[in-house]
Order: C-alpha cells, then sequence, then structure tokens
C-alpha cells in the first residue's frame, strides 16, 4: 500500500507509539505528559500517502465515552491504541485500509465496510473478506500483545504490593499480638501493686498501734518504779547524819 519511505516511517512511528502505550501503562507521570501535548498533536497534518494506489484518509476514530468512574485514564489509554492500531500497518490494502474508509463515511457499521471493501477491490482484485477477517484478527493480535505486556507488568507489580502488604500486615500482626500480652501483663502487675499499696496502711496499723501501746505501757511502768525509787533515795537523804 505504502512504498518503503513511508513504511519507514511507519515501523519508526510503530516504536514510538509502543513506547508510548508502555509508559501509559508504566507510569503515571505520561499520562501528565500526553494531556499536556494533547493540543498539538490535534493539529499535526496526516502524512500525505503516495501511492498508485486508491489511499483512504487516516482518521482518529472516536469510541463511546467510558464510565464516569473511569476517568479520562481509560480515554487516553483508548487514544494511544488506536494510534498503535494505525502504526502496524501492514503492505497493501488490508483491514485497515477498509476500517479507515468505513470511519471516513461515517463510521464501522456494516454497510459502510462492505462498501469501503467493493471501492477497495477495485485497486486491490486481489482483496476477499476472508483477507480482511486475517489481517483484522493479525491487528487484534498485535494490540493485545503489546498491551498485555504492559497489563502483566502492572499485574506483577500489584501481586508484588499485595505480598508485601502481607508481609508487612504479618509483622505488624505479632508485634501488637505480643504488645497486647505485655500490656496484659503490666496490667495484671499494676493491678497487683496498686491493691499491695492500698492495703499497706490497714496492713501495718494493728502493728503499728500494737507497739504505740507496748511503748507506752514500758514508759508508765517505768516512771512509776523510777517514782518509787526516787521517793525511797528522797526518805534516806532526809535520815542521813549532818
Amino acid at each position: 500500500m505504502q512504498n518503503n519511505a513511508n513504511k519507514s516511517k511507519e515501523k519508526t512511528g510503530f516504536g514510538g507509539i509502543l513506547s508510548g502505550l508502555n509508559k501509559l501503562i508504566y507510569t503515571d507521570e505520561y499520562m501528565q505528559q500526553t494531556h499536556a501535548t494533547d493540543t498539538n498533536n490535534e493539529t499535526d497534518e496526516v502524512p500525505e500517502q503516495q501511492t498508485t494506489k486508491i489511499t483512504t484518509p487516516v482518521v482518529v476514530k472516536s469510541s463511546p465515552a467510558p464510565a464516569q468512574s473511569e476517568g479520562s485514564d481509560v480515554e487516553e489509554m483508548v487514544k494511544q491504541i488506536h494510534e498503535a492500531f494505525e502504526s502496524m500497518n501492514q503492505p497493501g490494502i488490508d483491514f485497515l485500509e477498509v476500517w479507515n474508509a468505513a470511519e471516513a463515511v461515517g463510521g464501522i457499521t456494516e454497510q459502510n465496510l462492505m462498501s469501503s471493501f467493493k471501492i477497495l477491490k477495485t485497486a486491490e482484485k486481489t482483496l476477499t473478506i476472508d483477507g480482511l477477517i486475517t489481517s483484522g484478527q493479525y491487528y487484534i493480535d498485535e494490540l493485545r500483545k503489546v498491551v498485555g505486556n504492559g497489563i502483566k507488568k502492572k499485574q506483577g507489580e500489584r501481586q508484588a504490593l499485595i505480598n508485601q502488604q502481607a508481609n508487612e500486615s504479618k509483622t505488624l500482626t505479632e508485634e501488637t499480638e505480643a504488645l497486647d500480652k505485655q500490656i496484659t501483663l503490666l496490667q495484671t502487675q499494676y493491678a497487683q501493686k496498686k491493691q499491695l499499696l492500698d492495703d499497706l496502711d490497714s496492713s501495718y496499723a494493728g502493728p503499728i498501734a500494737a507497739a504505740d501501746q507496748r511503748i507506752a505501757v514500758g514508759e508508765k511502768g517505768l516512771q512509776i518504779v523510777v517514782d518509787e525509787l526516787q521517793s525511797a533515795i528522797d526518805l534516806l537523804n532526809k535520815n542521813k547524819p549532818s
């Protein structure tokens, strides 16, 4: 369909688109970059196809708006996948040219597809429905391969995060359980010590009172005996010879 120069450009573009797809799948930063360049990309001219065969316009196809919850990321991904599809263009007239022709005349419907097929068949006599189906399946397989690789990588990253989360959860659970046991033990020990403290005064009150009583009795008994002895000494002092 295209000459060698155009094919070289397509292959180069194909690599750039796939790189963009990988960035789109792998990093959040790429989404900001693509949003910032959307305005400039919309004004780029489509390279003119130089061929003796009938050429079809390359159009950027619109897709139904994704659900609101999916946001603009899905829209950007769909756009990048469409661009990758365009960059996979194979030599000759195949599914891609019929697709683009149908899009150019109103969208992908059975009538538009068959009309485009009949028109393009006048330029490519060997074009068949079976050939379109085969080439269409080729594009699907290639897109699944490219995007699937990125998705698989993200799935691996997701599983790694889940495993890391599980490991951290296990570690933190064990640590909190150990702390719970320590807290329970400390609470028990605290309660025991607190009870001992509360009972301390009452446990010593009796013995201290008994000691006070014994001290008082001893002091009083001593004083009585000392007084008696002192009285005797005083009597003797009175009777000392002068």
